[in-house]
């Protein structure tokens, strides 16, 4: 979208470290924010249905990414904007790293956002991603769910009542993307279909 973008991750040693440092590098991502760490490169397994949605397996226990601690986050200065997302907002330390990068960063007035991209197979206990992805609201200006995500998170609730809880832990937009059905925005004050 002619953006810069930066990865901020725990990189793995070997081959398979290289390969994906090389693999962002070559999209133009920028790298310097890649912490490398002497563990093992998360595997993931993708498997596409029929229908065409995506169905993942990770084998990440010890990985890279998933070793990010509080001395590997960088400075603000420089940065526009912040995007949290996935499981590494709960595998720790990273999720805890991350949380405090975003606290700090909201607290500098840079703008954060949060798409929670729930994965069930690496946490199945949907309290669990609750209680994570509501700490995230609190540091987020901006939250983009999907509605299976919503879904999984909040069973039983309307996309309203969830947008509005969402708002009220300190979020200014939240959109609910239906894939191709459109999507769904909310603000304190607008809702828009």
């Amino acid at each position: 979208m002619g953006r810069g973008a930066g990865l901020l991750t725990g990189i793995g040693a070997g081959v398979m470290g290289r390969k994906l440092r090389g693999a962002l590098e070559a999209e133009g991502v920028d790298t310097r924010y890649l912490v490398d760490k002497p563990n093992p490169v998360t595997l993931a397994m993708v498997e596409v249905g029929a229908g065409g949605s995506a169905d993942y397996v990770f084998h990440g226990e010890g990985a890279a990414d998933r070793a990010v601690t509080g001395a590997d986050l960088p400075e603000l200065d420089g940065l526009r904007a912040l995007a949290f997302g996935c499981f590494s907002l709960l595998t720790r330390p990273t999720g805890d790293s991350f949380l405090s990068l975003a606290s700090r960063a909201r607290a500098a007035g840079l703008p954060v956002a949060l798409d929670p991209n729930i994965r069930a197979n690496v946490e199945p206990d949907m309290g669990v991603w609750r209680t994570r992805v509501d700490a995230f609201a609190t540091c987020s200006d901006i939250v983009k769910v999907s509605e299976e995500d919503f879904e999984a998170l909040n069973p039983g609730m309307s996309p309203e009542e969830g947008a509005r809880r969402w708002l009220g832990l300190g979020a200014s937009l939240v959109a609910l993307t239906r894939g191709g059905g459109g999507a769904e925005a909310w603000t304190e004050t607008l809702h828009v279909s």
